[in-house]
């Protein structure tokens, strides 16, 4: 049967998600063969329906629907760290109290590096930051230190897949050119740069195949209605059953598996769009009762930042 439904206005505030809706989103901003975000930026609507079962048009206007709830409000495209030569690090702390946490997060905002800042239901907040080593990560942490050391607070190392491609003038002038705007059709990427339509798809192609660059959406996460983005962190004791642990989790609640931020050996993170707390909790005993897991945490998101290009934009200009 075909679940297509037509655009809603502008003026619809809110939009009940429902499974299709998240399996479209999940195709769009996740590699779920490689734990990753979407590096295939241009992913079609006809690969999406193929692979869903379904029809490109209700493909096509879901994604309206989304963007006229105002669930979506654009396409971001992101740079990987390892293209200049950067560790990534996410830091998880709990403040004492909202105005405290507000603080801390404002300041991160001023950071140079930090990448991603999440604002989680609570008093706890995450960063992902950008660091040459471990001494240039301190150093970028001094307007918050005071603060975070007198919290409890945890790092985990994180994994972008190395990119281990040069890239020329060309490749940067493409990613420029499709910083607002990923999705752009190849017609309007070539006309921009005054090259053919094959050199802009053939180098383009190159970029994403190698990982360069990542597509995520901007959203407005309190536009969701009837689902709740919620973070499970999960500590390995046994770094050799993480990938088997990591499938049966993603396995269990792939109707909800929205992506897998990058994450290390011993550790693991996976964003869901749960239907209730109830679920939270369910997926959080059942969770900590697997094999080689060591501890579990699940934490509800009120907010999400996304800087992977605004971090590194004086390097591309440069």
């Amino acid at each position: 049967m075909d679940k297509s439904r037509p655009s809603r206005t502008k003026e619809e505030k809110n939009l009940l998600m429902d499974e299709l809706d998240i399996k479209i989103l999940r195709e769009l901003v996740a590699d779920v063969s490689r734990r990753s975000l979407q590096s295939d930026i241009r992913k079609s609507y006809a690969i999406i329906s193929k692979k869903l079962g379904t029809t490109e048009n209700t493909v096509r206007n879901r994604v309206d629907s989304l963007y006229a709830a105002g669930i979506i409000l654009g396409w971001k495209l992101g740079i990987n760290p390892t293209v200049f030569g950067y560790e990534t690090s996410f830091l998880f702390f709990d403040a004492t109290s909202a105005g405290e946490k507000d603080e801390v997060l404002r300041k991160f905002r001023s950071i140079p590096g930090v990448l991603w800042i999440v604002d989680y239901f609570g008093n706890t907040a995450g960063v992902l930051i950008a660091h040459k080593d471990g001494r240039a990560l301190a150093k970028e942490l001094q307007p918050v230190h005071q603060i975070l050391d007198s919290k409890v607070y945890t790092r985990v190392n994180n994994w972008f897949p190395e990119v281990k491609i040069a890239l020329t003038e060309m490749d940067w002038e493409i990613i420029k050119a499709l910083r607002k705007d990923p999705r752009k059709p190849y017609v309007d990427l070539a006309n921009e740069l005054g090259i053919s339509v094959r050199t802009a798809r053939r180098r383009l192609q190159r970029v994403t195949r190698n990982s360069v660059v990542f597509i995520f959406p901007a959203v407005n996460l309190k536009k969701l209605v009837g689902s709740v983005p919620t973070a499970l962190a999960v500590f390995y004791s046994d770094p050799k059953a993480k990938n088997e642990v990591e499938a049966r989790i993603i396995s269990k609640f792939y109707n909800f598996y929205l992506f897998t931020p990058s994450p290390e050996a011993v550790y693991g993170a996976y964003i869901f769009l749960l239907p209730n707390l109830a679920t939270a909790e369910e997926m959080r005993v059942w969770t900590n009762s697997l094999p080689g897991v060591m501890n579990v945490s699940v934490r509800p998101l009120v907010d999400f930042m996304n800087l992977l290009y605004e971090s590194f934009e004086f390097k591309v200009k440069g």
